[in-house]
């Protein structure tokens, strides 16, 4: 590190893991040590310690002790990252008033004497009664044996107007509490939320909760991956082997977070079977919510893959922000996995590799969190604005009320559609956080010709601009990447033409290998018809089957939803 020149002030190591110490020493410029410090290796929790501010109280009702909880492993070591759930109990002089772990997403009350450590501690504050005595403070968790610390409470001076008895109301929920301090009050009436009551009653309404606090994973295979090597199968264990929740989840990202598409995992349970799709780096997330609605532990794997070629993004899909690849000006991290343009000169934001399929899209969706109510325009090419063969193919104005750190979507319609692997760029004058964006694929319910069709086969047809006509025999009308959805389809209206009293049409739907048919008759004529069905769902290929006997001409078609 060049202290005086450089811009790197603070070093950054990676290492392998083995369990032992790791000792930092720092030396003046002459090499003497000035500092040392060490941290060694821990396990599961094993022991509740205890750690209090004093050694005593005052008894004059307004006298606070505060109390560190942290956790040992079975070698006396701090576990650092311990997250038991422990619950604070009192008997005798004293109360407990509060708790609290530091956490700023733990939504639970801080007057609440069952509550989660966060980084290996919690803080609990007591209060003196006005009588003195022995405060006997007990902190049980689930599967360790208690922690018992008692403070003698001394007499002392009392100040005018300090009331215990209504501060215990307040804690226990009772209004109706008009007697002395602790040891007159029958704790068999006093709510166990308020902190005030006893060991045994605080152990008889402890939650049984044993968060997760690490997971270990372990790799089949190597991490670099390739052609011969596509697959591997990770395994996670929880520590502790006993915590109450094993859900897991299972993520491929970068190293922002990001849902990357270069890899796909394949989850059962604690076992996370992965497999290489294209060239590039990737971590490996199991993440556990630990009981709660959050992800509140996460371990990864890094990975490496190359020789299988390049992944295609799909824009049909959501494509976060932050998933940029080409940039010019301040561009920086939005909210969300978005990204934000820069405040005071025109910027660019690019995304290479995006396939759009045969068929393309030309409708665009952005959800925006703008800072102001002011219009922000927004320039969208084909291809690198900065490039000489860009394109520009949108003009864009964005303008809604602005909702702080909200994201507010706008469908925007573009002046071509995007077909096939391109590029696409924005180009911004003002700041705002773009969270990302897709583009709409209404294909399968738009009105298509029949040439528009990806394949057609069979013994006699023939093509026009816009129609196939003169189907005969055992003729297949195909169409690929029909994205119905989850809601599906039911309906379709076909024009076309013929001379027969009614001309048979398989409608075959296939998806994931297992194929589905529905039969349409048209009747004698020319014009449209419209058919009801049992519905289809899903993305697969629709093809239109015409039997022996068959003379028509197949002009369009439209699904319905």
């Amino acid at each position: 590190i060049d202290h005086a020149h450089g811009q790197e002030l603070v070093g950054c190591w990676q290492i392998p893991y083995v369990p032992g110490e790791l000792t930092a020493v720092a030396r003046d410029e002459n090499g003497n040590e000035i500092a040392r410090q060490t941290r060694h290796s821990f396990g599961d929790a094993a022991k509740i310690v205890l750690n209090s501010d004093k050694t005593s109280m005052a008894a004059d009702g307004e006298n606070l002790l505060f109390v560190e909880i942290s956790m040992e492993d079975a070698e006396g070591y701090p576990v650092e990252n311990a997250n038991n759930r422990v619950t604070v109990s009192t008997e005798g002089a004293g109360a407990l008033v509060g708790t609290d772990n530091g956490d700023s997403t733990d939504t639970e009350s801080w007057k609440c004497g069952s509550r989660r450590l966060f980084g290996g501690k919690l803080l609990a504050v007591f209060k003196a009664g006005e009588q003195a005595g022995i405060l006997r403070i007990t902190v049980s968790s689930e599967g360790l044996a208690d922690a018992v610390l008692t403070i003698p409470v001394e007499e002392a001076p009392k100040k005018e107007g300090i009331s215990p008895v209504a501060y215990l109301a307040e804690m226990s929920g009772r209004k109706d509490l008009r007697t002395d301090f602790c040891t007159q009050i029958d704790r068999s009436e006093v709510l166990p939320e308020g902190g005030v009551v006893g060991p045994e009653e605080s152990k008889q309404n402890q939650r049984k909760d044993i968060p997760v606090r690490n997971i270990l994973l372990n790799c089949s295979g190597s991490r670099k991956m390739n052609a011969d090597n596509r697959e591997v199968t990770v395994t996670a264990v929880l520590c502790p082997a006993n915590a109450t929740d094993h859900e897991v989840i299972w993520r491929v990202v970068d190293d922002k977070g990001i849902p990357l598409p270069i890899a796909d995992v394949r989850a059962d349970g604690l076992t996370a079977h992965v497999t290489a799709k294209g060239d590039g780096a990737f971590r490996l997330r199991c993440m556990s919510r630990c009981g709660t609605d959050k992800v509140r532990v996460i371990s990864q794997l890094e990975f490496e893959i190359e020789g299988i070629g390049q992944t295609f993004w799909d824009p049909y899909g959501f494509i976060a922000g932050g998933l940029y690849d080409y940039s010019r000006g301040d561009v920086g991290n939005g909210n969300e996995h978005g990204v934000a343009t820069p405040s005071d000169r025109s910027g660019v934001i690019g995304f290479h590799g995006i396939d759009f399929g045969p068929h393309g899209s030309d409708e665009i969706c952005l959800p925006i969190f703008a800072l102001n109510d002011e219009p922000h325009r927004i320039l969208v090419y084909e291809g690198m604005a900065d490039e000489d063969n860009a394109e520009l193919i949108g003009d864009l104005v964005y303008q809604k009320p602005s909702i702080w750190s909200v994201y507010q979507e706008e469908t925007y319609h573009l002046s071509k559609k995007l077909r096939g692997v391109t590029d696409i760029s924005f180009v911004t004058e003002k700041k705002f956080h773009l969270k990302g964006f897709y583009f709409k694929q209404d294909y399968a319910f738009r009105q298509l010709n029949a040439t528009e069709c990806d394949m057609v086969y069979g013994d006699n047809f023939q093509k026009e601009a816009d129609r196939i006509y003169g189907i005969g025999n055992n003729v297949t009308v195909e169409f690929a990447q029909m994205d119905f959805g989850q809601e599906g389809t039911g309906q379709i209206t076909v024009c076309g033409n013929t001379p027969l009293e009614k001309n048979t049409i398989v409608l075959s739907f296939t998806c994931s290998g297992c194929e589905e048919r529905r039969m349409l008759e048209f009747k004698k004529g020319q014009g449209e018809q419209t058919f009801t069905f049992k519905r289809i769902c899903g993305k697969g290929t629709v093809r239109f089957i015409f039997l022996p006997g068959s003379d028509f001409d197949f002009a369009w078609f439209r699904f319905g939803r």
